[in-house]
């Protein structure tokens, strides 16, 4: 990204190479081109997303969306999507290649919002209903950048009860955590077995206060999903799940998609 011309919207610069239009001749160097810059911009309102990889479309149809391809000032190939409402990409997050004896690696998925354009800046994505959640403290040997005192108590990492996640979106829980499971933690890279569908772990945490997160570092299970149906069954009301979890559930339900039901064998 370049410059921005807040009457207008978010201007982007395509730095395209062409012929020097002086030259009486070609020498062949580097010195034969120059480097002109073509400004386009993304009118104020508009909803944009820079991609590098192909993903799903969801909260729009692909052929509302305009893709624009650029370079910029380092040579780097860029692609922009850009509507007039909100969408988001999923993409696949593969734990392991694909190979001839792997044809179906286990995949996390993850999903990117666009963002509004605003006064020529990037303004608010996706909107979500906003849910309590609780810092806890930064994880040992984990170096702060913060300067207050205040803050270097808490780190970025929140935490959401389970059961106002179950409330605001009106689904069940399994709804919930297997419907979207493998968007839910993070890629198992040590190993796999037949209880891990789709290769993913799902973080939890048990507390029955607020008071047993807040400026501490609460005992994290990573879970399978047998181990977090057992989980469920046992303690619903005492569950937490990260807030980046339940944030992700929130924008994927209010752009459309809803919850693909694969219940632990």
């Amino acid at each position: 990204m370049s410059d921005t011309d807040i009457t207008e919207g978010r201007t982007y610069i395509d730095h395209q190479t062409r012929l020097r239009p002086d030259l009486a001749y070609l020498s062949g160097r580097d010195s034969d081109y120059e480097t002109v810059e073509v400004p386009f911009v993304v009118s104020n309102g508009m909803w944009v997303k820079e991609c590098y990889w192909s993903g799903r479309v969801v909260g729009v149809e692909r052929d509302e969306i305009e893709e624009i391809c650029y370079t910029d000032r380092n040579g780097g190939r860029r692609r922009l999507l850009i509507c007039d409402k909100p969408f988001g990409i999923v993409e696949r997050e593969y734990a392991e290649p694909r190979t001839y004896d792997n044809p179906d690696p286990s995949v996390r998925r993850r999903l990117l919002c666009a963002r509004q354009v605003h006064k020529g800046e990037l303004g608010q994505s996706v909107n979500i209903p906003r849910l309590s959640y609780v810092r806890q403290a930064f994880e040992p040997g984990t170096r702060s950048s913060v300067t207050k005192s205040r803050e270097r108590r808490r780190s970025n990492r929140g935490w959401v009860r389970l059961i106002d996640l179950v409330k605001v979106t009106n689904l069940e829980v399994e709804d919930i955590v297997f419907g979207f499971w493998e968007f839910s933690g993070h890629l198992n890279y040590r190993f796999l077995n037949k209880d891990q569908v789709g290769g993913t772990l799902l973080d939890m945490v048990v507390a029955s206060s607020p008071d047993d997160i807040k400026g501490k570092c609460p005992e994290v299970f990573s879970t399978t999903q047998l181990e977090a149906l057992g989980m469920i069954d046992d303690s619903l009301e005492d569950l937490w799940v990260r807030r980046g979890f339940a944030d992700t559930v929130l924008r994927l339900i209010a752009l459309g998609v809803r919850p693909e039901i694969i219940q632990p064998a």
